[in-house]
C-alpha cells in the first residue's frame, strides 16, 4: 500500500511540477513580450512626445487663448534670423573616419523659411565656399562638407553667409549661382 501511495503521490508532484513549468515559461514569455514591445514602441515615439506624453497623465487641457500659431516662419525668425535658429550644429567627423570632415545640421524650417528653390540652392553654396571641396546634402537637414582648409569655426561664419545670401530677398532667382 505504500507503494502505490507512493507512486500517486509522484505522479501529482511530477504533474504540479510541469503545470507549474508551463505556467511560468507562459508568464515569462509574456513578460518579455510585454518589455519588447515597449523597447519597440520607445523607439517609434520620439523622446520629445514621450516627454509631452508622460507630462499630459493628468489629462491637463490647454487654454486656446494659450496656443500661438506661426503662419509663416520668417514672421517668427524675422530677418535676418538669428545664427542659433538656422544652424543646430557642426559636427566634426574626423573622429569617426570616413571621406567628410564636417555635418552641417540646419533647423528643418530652413526650407519654409527660404522656400524649396533657395532651399535646394544650399548645397550647391555651401560646396562653392572657398577651402570645401565638396559639399552634399545628406539628409534633409544635414550637409556633408569635405575640407581640409577649413575649422568649425571658419566654416560656420562661411555656411552662415551662404545662407544669409539664400535668405536675402533680392535673391530669390538664384543667379548668383548660375
Amino acid at each position: 500500500m505504500t507503494f502505490e501511495l507512493f507512486c500517486g503521490l509522484l505522479f501529482i508532484c511530477i504533474a504540479a511540477g510541469m503545470f507549474y513549468c508551463i505556467w511560468f515559461r507562459t508568464k515569462l514569455l509574456e513578460r518579455r513580450a510585454i518589455k519588447e514591445n515597449r523597447v519597440w514602441m520607445m523607439k517609434l515615439v520620439d523622446s520629445a512626445h514621450a516627454e509631452i506624453a508622460s507630462r499630459n497623465t493628468n489629462k491637463q487641457k490647454v487654454p486656446i487663448e494659450d496656443a500661438v500659431v506661426i503662419a509663416d516662419i520668417r514672421e517668427l525668425w524675422g530677418f535676418p534670423p538669428k545664427q542659433s535658429d538656422v544652424l543646430e550644429g557642426i559636427y566634426s567627423l574626423k573622429k569617426v573616419g570616413g571621406p567628410w570632415d564636417y555635418a552641417v545640421h540646419i533647423h528643418e524650417a530652413s526650407e519654409q523659411y527660404l522656400g524649396s528653390e533657395q532651399f535646394h540652392s544650399l548645397e550647391k553654396r555651401f560646396g562653392s565656399v572657398p577651402g570645401v571641396d565638396e559639399c552634399v546634402q545628406d539628409d534633409r537637414e544635414v550637409f556633408l562638407i569635405k575640407t581640409k582648409a577649413l575649422n568649425v569655426s571658419s566654416l560656420r561664419t562661411a555656411i552662415w553667409q551662404k545662407f544669409l545670401e539664400a535668405a536675402t530677398p533680392n535673391n530669390a532667382t538664384g543667379s548668383d549661382l548660375a
